[in-house]
């Protein structure tokens, strides 16, 4: 039995085939959650909504809830921004793809978690905005918002284990286990040291999709460390965390799996 008619904006995540004709699209709504919707037609010739529920694209829908069933039923779709109005670059759609994913794979079904709607379109708006030289440090950006919004938040300004302020310039010692920063002093265990101006890097990206500043080009160096500390974080604290398949489309021939971004 279905109910009233819901009216919400999403943010289209994933989009799968469903029989002939239809699809299934994941979604990120902003007052509902992460949903599941059938979009019947779909994939007929002239069918409604032909090029609208692709990752990435900002949708006003109108849906229908069943709460004795895990698909809800899409009724009305119309677009309220495009993707690919932001380049078509594989840099940008790469990391475009792989925000969709975490998200999509991450959050909790039909479960609104605070904020987390606002900053993917906060993300989005940067990412129409900017280069594909920004693209990692926005995505880095926004894995570091998304752990804080799940309640994994890692406080870089204070040693773990005796709670002593790190200063600028001061190196520390990452533990993914614990998720938590030590000084030299309480540095030990299972763990990686991350050099004082990775750390100050890792802290200018904290918070970064509230400022609207371009994000900063990474060198190399950066992208593998930045990115090999929160890909260490995530899989320690998030059982369904993969990384993204799309990243891989930027991985060349001789990284390994923790230096893909």
């Amino acid at each position: 039995m279905k109910g009233a008619p819901i009216q919400d904006e999403v943010i289209v995540l994933r989009s799968i085939k469903l029989g002939e004709t239809s699809r299934i699209v994941s979604c990120l709504a902003q007052r509902h959650g992460r949903v599941k919707l059938v979009a019947r037609g779909v994939r007929q010739a002239r069918g409604r909504w032909a090029g609208l529920l692709e990752p990435g694209n900002e949708v006003e829908a109108v849906f229908y809830a069943h709460p004795d069933r895990e698909l809800w039923t899409l009724a009305e779709a119309g677009l309220l921004r495009a993707a690919l109005t932001g380049g078509g670059s594989l840099d940008k759609l790469s990391y475009l793809l792989a925000a969709m994913e975490l998200a999509d794979r991450l959050l909790p079904e039909r479960e609104p978690v605070e904020a987390v709607a606002g900053m993917y379109r906060r993300f989005l708006d940067h990412w129409h905005d900017e280069g594909p030289e920004g693209m990692p440090a926005l995505f880095f950006a926004l894995e570091t918002a998304l752990l804080d919004e799940l309640g994994l938040s890692t406080d870089l300004w204070r040693c773990g284990e005796c709670g002593r302020r790190l200063e600028e310039g001061e190196a520390a010692f990452f533990r993914p286990a614990e998720g938590d920063l030590c000084c030299r002093a309480c540095a030990g265990g299972n763990g990686v040291w991350v050099a004082e101006q990775d750390l100050g890097l890792w802290r200018l990206l904290s918070g970064f999709l509230d400022r609207p500043e371009a994000a900063p080009a990474l060198e190399d160096q950066q992208k593998r460390k930045i990115g090999t500390l929160l890909h260490l974080h995530m899989m320690h604290h998030l059982p369904r965390y993969r990384i993204p398949a799309s990243l891989f489309w930027l991985k060349k021939p001789d990284e390994g799996e923790g230096e893909k971004r």
